[in-house]
């Protein structure tokens, strides 16, 4: 058995401490006569033995000499506190013949009667009220022989006193140093509290104002502003109102109390080097003053303070100085007592007073506790939210939460943080920071980190909601029955910038994309018509993906989060444009008669899907815009811009905005937008001198890998670890959009090798944000591209898809396109391309016309 004693902090070197054969062993550390003074001392001669001859409580210099109990630098044997007992002596002491109500003192009445001097008189005088245990200490414990080890070098400090325990606190005594005590645990300190050389300990400090060097704060809320003095004690104080200031020394802390006179929190205050337990007359003060002439210089009478304790018993401990409150930010009842020029105040004149002694006799343990558990939870929140609002990346604020409670706990607040965030995207950020911090807890959090990531980014599909859309309000179809509205729309190129059009990222920061409108083979690749039916049916078609579905319910229609449904764009056009109400009570039909009629809604796309060229988002464009069309609707390209964002949300791709703008908008242009959750997107046209609009298409290689690749899956990677605010994501992202300027710039005068090398720094820099867009394969491609490139990217999110490359000079792009069919082992295919300089087309034709 190891027993420790809880107000002493050791500090030793144990390698020359033997314990082997002891049946009771000591330890001790060599002090001074004045530290020993103070304390219980040993009193051995053996040094190799340890044998214990006599063991001193509290001893004077002349009982130490009469004890030989010093060395020759004046120094002795002081009790650490530290006690280990052999399983022969631990079960000796439990078996001990006492009633279970007798109280006994482990230090005071076992151990000085094991020496072997020990003299069974003094023994059993020394304590008259416990000499029933001492005599059962003295029959059956007297045979346990007590060693002592005193091993070098060693140190203790002794939590006696509140001076005491400050020094400590404060790193300034040589335990202290050598644990290396930090001045911050669970607790937070706001910019504006100047609070670097104070101890704070579980508290909140968010108020202004200055907490000098030695002062501690262990439980307490500082909320307003505040002035604490060098070596101020405050403990479990709560400052929200008035301004709080301290002196240097003054100790103050609130205390919850029910006692049988007095129920509420008792407010103490008093000196720290103020020695309560002296009597009155014999070195008792308060703040440092004769506590007589203190009670004299305020005008107060001892009667009112010791009405019932004898004058030869009085002292500070026993003094009713102090107020209880119903509040304990109600200081105003104690601050006046550190200035000796204040009279005391109204609201401690009216209050009752307890003592110090009172106070601690009636102490609320469990409402000390329950306080305690609610500032260690403000804190987190603090610190949480201080986190969160200076975009702190979630791994280092995991690293300052050393344990897997600390985890827990930060990871909770921060869901309850999005809960009650003030917008989606703070609402985003707090549920991301969850699933981080949940994720480091391991298989523990797995499933709290999954449930807070989906909430995450069903945020950021609430904040695309908020953009300016305003559904359709429809009056029927504005076509003839059997008449087609049919858009072709060409794909898009993103040369430079594209990860920064997505939301949350875009809608934080603002996204620049540089892209171009292309044509593969001669023709736009993008089709999606609507045709007006005279039955009252939906007819759903992907003519490329060979689907045909005809729903019959409207349940049929809401299903939409699986991204690989070819059919998915379809229902959602359907459901953005108001043609179907999921919240009304009526059957397709019956929706569809409103209307005039039925109606087919396809799509058809001659670029491979997931190739990296938006297709799936211009697509998405291409349907709104028809089926605006057809339902006679104006609508502005922002409009349908913000439509086809929710409609990725809708779809759970969660896709930015440069692919519609890209296929909607002709030639190669710079797209911007500011941070909002408006995005406003402008489009910047390049104006490409003719030499370079040749020199681009003879030079830029157009290779699908025949890897299809769902940019969903890249898309959360990345923008996950946006909202970690992963500092690689964080900078990549914001590069990428310099990239953007810088490459159009580049195409302006004319300079096609700086395009291909930025293109090759955005390919590295997407690598950075996820791995997983490239992989051995997609590797061995670019290598067997490099003697013949200057520079290239894969389109898109990465993964698979097409690859863009700048060849070096017109001459290499014939060896640049048999090295790409070599490495892709003959299964790639090369697309010729060329800038659509007139954008999409819309058409209307009727049955008289052919359709």
């Amino acid at each position: 058995m190891l027993v420790a004693s809880g107000d002493v902090l050791l500090a030793f070197d144990g390698s020359g401490v033997r314990l082997d054969g002891a049946c009771v062993c000591g330890l001790a550390v060599r002090c001074p006569w004045q530290v020993g003074s103070r304390h219980g001392v040993y009193v051995t001669k053996d040094k190799r033995d340890g044998a214990v001859l006599r063991y001193l409580q509290k001893p004077s210099l002349e009982e130490l000499k009469a004890a030989d109990a010093l060395d020759q630098a004046g120094h002795t044997a002081v009790d650490s506190g530290l006690l280990m007992l052999s399983p022969h002596a631990a079960t000796a002491l439990m078996e001990l013949p006492i009633s279970e109500d007798a109280y006994m003192d482990l230090y005071a009445d076992l151990l000085p009667a094991l020496p072997r001097h020990a003299d069974r008189s003094e023994f059993l005088a020394a304590a008259s009220e416990r000499r029933a245990v001492r005599e059962a200490v003295w029959s059956s414990l007297r045979v346990l022989p007590l060693r002592v080890a005193i091993p070098e070098p060693a140190a203790f400090d002794h939590f006696d006193t509140t001076d005491e325990l400050r020094r400590a606190l404060g790193g300034e005594t040589l335990v202290a140093k050598a644990y290396a005590f930090s001045n911050r645990a669970g607790a937070y300190a706001s910019c504006s509290a100047n609070a670097d050389g104070a101890v704070v300990l579980g508290s909140v400090v968010a108020g202004h104002g200055l907490a000098e060097n030695g002062a501690i704060l262990d439980g307490c809320s500082l909320d307003a502003p505040f002035r604490l003095g060098a070596r101020v004690v405050l403990v479990d104080v709560n400052a929200a109102g008035a301004a709080l200031h301290l002196r240097p020394g003054v100790c103050l802390q609130a205390v919850p109390v029910d006692g049988p006179s007095c129920k509420g929190v008792a407010l103490r205050l008093y000196g720290a080097e103020d020695d309560p337990r002296l009597p009155v007359g014999e070195g008792a003060t308060l703040l440092g003053v004769d506590l007589l002439d203190w009670l004299r210089e305020h005008g107060i009478q001892e009667a009112d303070v010791w009405p019932d304790i004898p004058t030869a018993e009085r002292c500070l401990w026993n003094a009713r100085l102090y107020p209880v409150v119903e509040d304990e930010s109600q200081l105003g009842a104690v601050l006046w007592m550190q200035d000796r020029c204040s009279m005391p105040s109204g609201e401690w004149q009216a209050a009752q007073r307890t003592s110090l002694a009172e106070s601690s006799r009636w102490a609320c343990v469990q409402q000390i506790g329950d306080r305690r558990r609610r500032m260690r939870a403000e804190v987190i929140r603090r610190r949480v939210m201080e986190w969160v609002h200076t975009e702190a990346p979630s791994a280092q604020a995991a690293s300052l939460l050393p344990t897997e409670m600390q985890l827990a706990a930060a990871a909770s607040t921060a869901g309850q943080l999005a809960q009650d965030a003030p917008n989606p995207i703070l609402s985003a950020r707090f549920w991301r920071f969850s699933a981080d911090l949940h994720r480091t807890r391991g298989r523990r959090g797995a499933r709290e980190a999954a449930y807070a990531d989906d909430r995450a980014f069903l945020a950021v599909r609430d904040a695309v909601a908020l953009m300016p859309y305003d559904p359709p309000s429809l009056s029927g179809w504005a076509v003839p029955p059997d008449a087609t509205v049919v858009v072709e729309a060409p794909a898009r190129l993103d040369l430079a910038g594209g990860w920064s059009d997505t939301p949350p990222y875009s809608l934080e920061c603002g996204g620049a994309v540089l892209n171009a409108a292309i044509l593969l083979d001669g023709s736009r690749p993008v089709r999606a018509w609507v045709r007006r039916l005279r039955e009252p049916i939906i007819r759903l078609v992907a003519r490329d993906q060979q689907q045909v579905v005809k729903p019959t319910c409207v349940e049929e229609l809401r299903r939409l989060g699986d991204p690989t449904d070819p059919l998915g764009l379809h229902k959602a056009a359907l459901i953005l444009t108001g043609v179907v109400d999921l919240e009304a009570n009526l059957s397709v039909a019956e929706m569809l008669g409103r209307l005039g009629g039925g109606v087919e809604v396809g799509t058809e796309a001659v670029a491979p899907k997931g190739s990296g060229l938006g297709t799936s988002s211009i697509l998405g464009w291409a349907l709104l815009a028809a089926l605006h069309r057809a339902l006679g609707v104006r609508s502005s390209a922002q409009e349908l811009f913000a439509a086809v964002l929710r409609m990725e949300q809708m779809l759970t791709t969660g896709g930015g905005w440069q692919d519609q703008v890209g296929g909607a908008t002709p030639g190669i242009k710079l797209l911007a937008t500011e941070p909002g959750l408006e995005q406003r997107i402008r489009v910047q046209p390049v104006a490409l001198p003719d030499y370079v609009a040749r020199e681009l298409s003879a030079r830029l290689v157009l290779f699908y890998t025949g890897k299809r690749r769902l940019a969903k899956n890249i898309l959360r990677t990345v923008m996950g670890r946006w909202m970690s605010r992963d500092p690689v994501v964080a900078y990549v992202l914001a590069r990428i959009k310099e990239i953007a300027a810088e490459a159009k710039r580049c195409l302006e005068l004319g300079d096609v090798d700086r395009l291909g090398a930025l293109m090759a720094e955005h390919w590295e820099l997407n690598k950075l944000m996820d791995p997983l867009t490239t992989d051995p394969g997609i590797d061995r491609l670019w290598a067997a591209a490099r003697p013949y490139s200057c520079g290239g990217k894969l389109a898109g999110a990465g993964g698979g898809g097409f690859m863009m490359m700048v060849a070096k000079n017109e001459r290499a792009v014939l060896p640049l396109k048999r090295a790409l069919m070599d490495a892709s082992g003959m299964r790639g295919t090369f697309y010729q391309f060329e800038l659509d300089e007139s954008g999409p087309a819309v058409a209307v034709t009727t049955p008289q016309e052919g359709a």
